[in-house]
């Protein structure tokens, strides 16, 4: 089993860590990957999700993040690819 990236320790803002956690479910992709994303937190609202991704801050930011380990850990490893710089 691959381990979950630590959000919790991420140091970058929220915006950054949910870009980079929706490509990382997408197969590394960008394409499709706001819905993958936003599904695999339950996020229903579309407008929530924009506003977490265009930085809006929220009191859940750490509920979030681990929400983001959890939804990591759950993914079947072949399925988990982080983004290539």
């Amino acid at each position: 089993m691959i381990d979950p990236h630590d959000w919790l320790a991420d140091p970058r803002p929220l915006s950054e860590c949910l870009k980079d956690f929706n490509r990382c479910l997408n197969d590394g992709k960008a394409d499709g990957a706001f819905e993958v994303g936003r599904a695999a937190l339950g996020i229903d609202s579309i407008a929530t999700y924009i506003g977490l991704l265009n930085g809006d801050p929220t009191s859940y930011e750490m509920t979030l993040r681990l929400a983001m380990i959890e939804a990591e850990r759950r993914m079947p490893p072949s399925k988990i690819n982080w983004p290539k710089d």
